[in-house]
């Protein structure tokens, strides 16, 4: 389906997009805004998790 080296990059890119994310959280002094920033954390946090998912799968089936 998608190549290892593919949904490696991939997966680097949603990690450093999970670190600006909290870095800009962090920041964020309106208590609203925060809260509704955290809920689209939560979504990147669940993409990271299901993109490092495949990724597994990909290097299980490379062997």
């Amino acid at each position: 389906m998608f190549s290892a080296k593919l949904v490696s990059v991939l997966l680097f890119l949603l990690v450093l997009l999970l670190f600006f994310m909290h870095r800009v959280c962090s920041k964020i002094s309106n208590e609203t805004e925060r809260e509704a920033f955290e809920s689209m954390f939560t979504y990147a946090e669940i993409l990271a998790l299901l993109a490092f998912m495949m990724s597994l799968g990909n290097l299980f089936h490379l062997f």
